[in-house]
């Protein structure tokens, strides 16, 4: 009887492993994040694993390798900011970060291309929305002592002002990684590292989904009408000031591009979700602190307009709903080239 009972356990335990292993080899092809790790600059929460392999088929299609800081850049730009300097340096969020296009059709590879006599260097990353990078700003410029501009990345202008405050207060909790441990070994296996991503990213939207309730309660949600403007504008001011005296501490100039989130309507008519009086103060608190504001609104409904193309989304997700794509890159891109030429002509 026992012989039959550890002979079921050692059964199973194989199919197990079997089970692992193949699971693992799908999802190392499909879409594997790979493990990331603390950034003990602070320029970052976190940055992957020097030379981590990225796979990416299930929104839009890539296989990247990130540097050996654990960006997404290719070596000779990597070696070429070691030798020469870093004239721009560029924060972001996953849209940034661009595990969904190819290497050489996001932002930063398009700005190195087109801007050829400068160095942009990308720390874009997962996770860094536009308050975790705010919140890392002063480091990041510390760190890379950007010459001339400081490029950040926003996906909306309608900020929570608990979180603003809490980034100006020193509160902020960042996000966490496992360095060591039995968590950090564990993810080294692709199919582990899956099931648990996609835990944490459950539990996640869960928290964010009662977080969204409670504020319906409170409030109507995107209504500039039902806060308080002076509160919100003040603590907006103080937010965005650690932008501009982490750029007065290293000049150089800081400029934050937008790129709305847009709907296509049953009648195929593109509808922009931004709102009106939240962009004019994001706007205007920009102006007050010398940041340069690029509001890429027009530019993405002009393309879908006359070239019925759209800036996010990829044929393997739903229509606009999604990262950035080629098509989205290449537009910042041109459009910060053209904000970058007129800066400094009129330096001239």
């Amino acid at each position: 009887m026992l012989k039959k009972v550890i002979k079921n356990i050692i059964k199973k335990g194989i199919a197990a492993i079997v089970a692992l292993i193949i699971l693992s080899v799908i999802n190392y092809i499909y879409g594997y994040t790979g493990i990331h790790i603390d950034n003990k600059t602070g320029a970052t929460d976190y940055m992957w694993e020097p030379n981590q392999l990225k796979t990416n088929l299930s929104e839009g299609f890539s296989w990247l390798q990130m540097d050996e800081n654990g960006f997404n850049n290719t070596r000779e730009n990597l070696e070429r900011m070691k030798s020469q300097g870093l004239d721009i340096l560029l924060m972001g969020s996953s849209h940034m970060e661009a595990l969904q296009v190819n290497r050489d059709e996001n932002t930063g590879y398009l700005l190195n291309k087109s801007l050829s006599d400068k160095t942009t260097y990308n720390i874009g990353v997962s996770g860094h929305d536009i308050y975790r990078v705010v919140d890392n700003v002063a480091n990041a410029v510390d760190v890379y002592e950007p010459r001339e501009y400081l490029l950040m990345e926003t996906a909306t202008v309608v900020l929570d002002e608990h979180e603003m405050e809490q980034v100006i207060e020193g509160t902020a909790k960042k996000i966490p990684s496992y360095d060591s441990g039995v968590i950090y070994y564990l993810q080294k296996i692709p199919a582990i590292k899956w099931l648990y991503k996609n835990v944490q990213d459950w539990i996640s939207q869960s928290e964010n989904m009662m977080e969204e309730e409670e504020a319906a309660v409170a409030t109507e949600p995107g209504s500039v009408d039902e806060i308080d403007t002076h509160s919100y504008d003040e603590t907006l001011d103080l937010f965005l000031n650690m932008i501009a005296e982490a750029c007065r501490n290293q000049p150089c100039t800081p400029i934050i591009f937008y790129h709305p989130e847009a709907i296509i309507l049953e009648t195929g008519d593109w509808n922009c979700s931004t709102d009106d009086e939240y962009l004019k103060i994001f706007k205007e608190t920009c102006e007050r602190k010398n940041i340069v504001f690029v509001d890429m609104t027009q530019e993405f409904y002009d393309v879908y307009d006359k070239k019925e193309l759209l800036a996010h989304g990829f044929v393997n997700t739903d229509v606009n709903d999604a990262h950035l794509n080629k098509v989205g890159h290449q537009m910042i891109a041109d459009k910060l080239v053209k904000v970058i030429e007129e800066i400094e002509k009129g330096d001239e």
